[in-house]
């Protein structure tokens, strides 16, 4: 992965970028567009963002960014679209206003551009603002999962969209092994006409899941199959970029505003074994990432705080889920508040899960949230291989689906989830207000 960061306002471009066009303006519409190449705003900030892009044979690429208020342009310093790297790259954008509408273009040293692209900087960290944004999971490119859901997806007003993984689904036979191969997947997946209109659409936030490598990978893929493992997330950092040291860690918070809190999980990376049997020993998350969501969580501020796990908290129907680390599970329940038959002592509290290919929401016995949803574009199952309906699960529907979280600010700020099917349409709804 090659990034840069650039200070909004740098116009022109290096003696060593042969071909760049020096008459960069966002005035100008751009250029055709180039098919071959694709951009996507990754990890907004209130003052930033990360701009990616990928093109087929450009070398070098610039972003022309544009104040839709105001007209106001600027653009980036060049930044290099690496051979190494499956020619991706990307530039930090910094010294965006908060709670802005942008949009912008990546423009590449043949002349030729993305097109214009829409993009929302966050609010104040302190700002009491309203926010929609989209959630789901389960992106396969094969056309027998096609359907209008990431049209529908990218007509929204959403603010951006959350990815808890399986995009792309880079162990579809023969499965991806090397870096080669996995590059070539996320390739396929980024340029597919479906997925390059949803993400000109909305920025996005995301972590994998398990078939961006293999299915199912744990701590025992991990040992017995090292150098795949790396390839697989090698290149999944080139493809979904992330403000973080070479070695650091891929979880995070994202804070939109002071009602908003994302927390972010890898579930992969530091598990242990799924055959594993459970007990204290046995993680899906590791140490160091439990304890980081359980202090970072008791510490938000934000009105209400959403823990993005790729696989599902309740009723999972294989050993690849949390309840075969029930233990952990429990134990970070427990650490938040929650206990059988009791109200939860942090409220605001819900947790967004995918994975299972159907829309349900759980409303555990501990007393936690459960809202899980997808596929995009993945198979469906048969109705009678699913775990029974008990009083815990309050709604489930199987349907190409996505989450929209609204969050509506102001003296009694409320959260509503609408879980929409593939035309837009509403499968189930369900509001939390504040905390009184």
């Amino acid at each position: 992965m090659v990034g840069a960061a650039a200070a909004l306002g740098a116009l022109g471009c290096g003696d060593n970028e042969p071909g760049l066009l020096t008459d960069l303006d966002g005035g100008v519409d751009p250029l055709p567009l180039d098919a071959s190449a694709v951009a996507t705003a990754f990890e907004v900030t209130d003052t930033g963002a990360l701009i990616w892009a990928y093109a087929k044979k450009p070398r070098w690429a610039a972003v022309v960014i544009e104040h839709l208020a105001d007209g106001g342009a600027a653009a980036s310093m060049p930044f290099e679209l690496a051979p190494e790297a499956a020619r991706t790259g990307w530039i930090e954008l910094v010294g965006l206003a908060p709670d802005r509408d942008y949009r912008y273009h990546v423009r590449f040293d043949n002349g030729r551009s993305t097109g214009w692209q829409q993009l929302r900087t966050a609010p104040a960290p302190d700002a009491d603002a309203d926010v929609t944004f989209l959630f789901s999971a389960d992106i396969d490119t094969n056309p027998e999962f096609d359907s209008p859901i990431q049209a529908t997806m990218a007509q929204s007003e959403a603010a951006f969209y959350l990815s808890l993984g399986d995009w792309p689904y880079a162990d579809n036979a023969p499965g991806a092994m090397t870096l080669i191969d996995y590059h070539e997947r996320h390739r396929i997946a980024r340029t597919d006409d479906r997925a390059r209109g949803l993400v000109a659409a909305l920025p996005v936030y995301a972590i994998y899941d398990d078939h961006e490598v293999r299915n199912d990978w744990d701590a025992y893929f991990r040992a017995g199959e090292p150098d795949r493992i790396a390839a697989g997330i090698a290149a999944w950092d080139a493809w979904f970029p992330l403000r973080r040291d070479p070695d650091g860690p891929r979880y995070r918070r994202v804070q939109w505003g002071r009602h908003l809190d994302i927390f972010i999980l890898d579930t992969r990376l530091y598990r242990s074994a799924n055959r594993d049997p459970d007990g204290p020993d046995k993680t899906m998350l590791g140490a160091a990432q439990k304890q980081w969501l359980i202090d970072s969580v008791m510490r938000s501020n934000a009105t209400f705080k959403l823990i993005g796990t790729s696989v599902p908290l309740g009723f999972g129907n294989t050993e690849d889920h949390w309840n075969v680390f029930a233990s952990e599970r429990d134990e970070i329940l427990s650490a938040l508040g929650y206990g059988a038959g009791d109200a939860p002592q942090l409220p605001g509290v819900v947790f967004l899960t995918a994975d299972q290919h159907w829309f349900a929401a759980h409303h555990l016995d501990a007393g936690a949230i459960e809202w899980q949803v997808g596929p995009i574009a993945r198979g469906l199952p048969d109705p009678s291989t699913l775990p029974p309906l008990v009083p815990e699960v309050v709604a489930r529907t199987i349907a190409y689906n996505y989450g929209e979280i609204t969050i509506t600010g102001g003296t009694a700020p409320s959260m509503t989830l609408v879980c929409r099917d593939e035309n837009g349409d509403e499968i189930y709804r369900e509001t939390i207000d504040a905390p009184g």
